[in-house]
């Protein structure tokens, strides 16, 4: 018997070296590694990526929650033969 698996996950990661987050460097880059070695799951019809924000998110600025989540929402609906596995926001 084989399960049919369907699904989508992602991952929130910031810039490396970003005031602030230099204490997260070590298990960012662990996230990004496991973004990639879980992007194998393709075959099995699950979509694995992750969003690196370049920017500090605050509402009314190009890192507005808003905008970000529409890349989210844009990585979710992308057909399979055109899964990106990483993508990185700069705040366009």
């Amino acid at each position: 018997m084989t399960a049919t698996v369907a699904g989508c996950a992602a991952f929130l990661r910031f810039i490396p070296g970003m005031a602030g987050v230099a204490s997260h460097r070590a298990g960012k880059s662990a996230l990004r590694g496991l973004t990639f070695a879980m992007a194998e799951l393709v075959a099995d019809g699950i979509h694995v990526a992750m969003v690196t924000v370049a920017g500090s998110v605050a509402p009314g600025t190009a890192f507005d929650p808003d905008h970000i989540a529409r890349h989210y929402l844009d990585l979710h609906q992308q057909a399979a033969g055109a899964w990106e596995t990483e993508r990185h926001f700069d705040g366009r």
